[in-house]
């Protein structure tokens, strides 16, 4: 058998080289986009649902929250297992599936039941579907840095620059942001004022949230063409806000600013948020998509980002995964270390 394949070969060496020059082409192609990484994908297939609870208690939480959301699940096709946490605030339940199952379809099958277990839970309390991302999801971290914006500026530089530029890149899905002061306007009521207006604290609220709210205002319709209107009630800046009207009282408008202060300030961190670091976004891949790929993609939008549009912030990434390529230990700023 042996002796008759090496006569085989000896005789047709083109055929035999031609062969084996496609075998090793399909193996390259292949290999360049397998999706490779450090760890196999190890986790089963899983739809995780986080349902913040802002002001309630973690036995709130699962007799209000948890439980009907378990409830509303149960009986799915394919299911397995369900598990739950409640914490003060926050609701987290993970549900199995079977191993092989579409994931995708199982997500749509969870949110179905979601919304029909909408209105069993507390007003103003909607369950969401975490993204899709692989088992060990995190492939880069990224600092921001800056001498000349403060602390508001920066986490707003991140939010509506570097995010939506990261999420933009192919096999990204999600990003987190830890760190920095969320921007926001604040109405300090004084009780004494509010007395004497005649106003109550849901009234002033009330009367905040319309001043702050856009809605559309109709339209014009004339012989020819209809005319859409737009209202422009939204303030740019605190001081506008001061300076709108909330009512009248004695004949004459009364001002947010005459019975409150509004001031701009930086939204309350728990304690559970709380974070040590500064201005972080960590980057986290989706699922059945190249985490190393996805990587080197983040890599380069972060570089163009620090180039093209943050000339007063610095843009570090600080950590990733590994690639199958020694990194250096050497930090890269006084606040980030490329670590592998």
């Amino acid at each position: 058998m042996i002796a008759a394949i090496v006569r085989f070969s000896v005789r047709n060496a083109g055929l035999v080289l031609a062969i084996a020059s496609a075998v090793v082409i399909y193996g390259v192609v292949r290999m360049l986009g397998a999706s490779l990484d450090v760890f196999p994908e190890f986790s089963p297939s899983q739809v995780v649902i986080q349902t913040e609870s802002p002001g309630l208690s973690a036995d709130l939480v699962e007799t209000l929250v948890t439980n009907p959301v378990e409830q509303s699940i149960g009986g799915v096709a394919g299911l397995r297992s369900i598990r739950s946490q409640s914490i003060p605030g926050l609701s987290v339940v993970t549900v199995v599936f079977a191993d092989g199952s579409d994931i995708y379809r199982n997500r749509q099958l969870v949110a179905e039941r979601l919304a029909q277990a909408a209105s069993q839970l507390p007003r103003g309390i909607a369950p969401a579907i975490t993204p899709l991302t692989s088992s060990a999801s995190t492939v880069l971290g990224v600092g921001v840095t800056s001498k000349t914006r403060n602390a508001l500026e920066l986490r707003s530089l991140v939010d509506w620059t570097i995010r939506p530029h990261l999420l933009a890149v192919p096999g990204v899905a999600d990003i987190n942001v830890f760190g920095g002061k969320v921007r926001q306007w604040q109405i300090l009521v004084d009780p004494l004022r509010l007395t004497q207006a005649g106003l109550s604290l849901p009234e002033l609220a009330s009367a905040a949230r319309q001043l702050t709210g856009v809605r559309g205002a109709g339209f014009v319709e004339s012989a020819n063409q209809r005319i859409g209107l737009a209202i422009e009630s939204q303030a740019a800046s605190a001081e506008e806000l001061a300076s709108a009207v909330i009512g009248r009282r004695g004949g004459r408008p009364l001002l947010l600013g005459e019975v409150a202060r509004v001031v701009e300030g930086r939204r309350h961190r728990s304690a559970a948020r709380r974070s040590t670091a500064s201005r972080v976004s960590s980057c986290s891949s989706r699922a059945s998509s190249a985490p190393i790929r996805a990587t080197r993609h983040s890599r380069s939008s972060a570089r163009w980002r620090r180039s093209h549009h943050c000339s007063s912030a610095r843009v570090s990434p600080c950590t990733r995964r590994c690639s199958g390529r020694p990194t250096s230990s050497k930090p890269r700023s006084a606040t980030c270390a490329r670590t592998c």
